[in-house]
């Protein structure tokens, strides 16, 4: 019973194509890793150098996903990455 409830679980999970994710780093080595990473597990991705790109990219894109340095250039301090 429970293995059948696992599988229902995990048959109820979005295809990652239909997922969108943005990465945030201003180290450009770390967004290609990450993003080869997000496109190898099926992801749509998108990247951003900085916290004015993401907040541009983040308002006109409306990610599923953000993925965050939160150690940013150009932030105010984290305010970025409050809702």
């Amino acid at each position: 019973m429970e293995e059948e409830e696992g599988l229902q679980a995990a048959s109820d999970l979005a295809d990652p194509a239909d997922k969108f994710v943005l990465v945030v780093d201003d180290e450009e080595s770390l967004r290609d890793l990450i993003e080869l990473i997000v496109k190898k597990e099926g992801f749509r991705c998108d990247r951003a150098a900085d916290g004015n790109e993401a907040l541009r990219k983040a308002a006109a894109l409306t990610p599923d996903l953000i993925i965050l340095d939160l150690m940013l250039a150009k932030c105010r301090g984290g305010g970025e990455a409050r809702p």
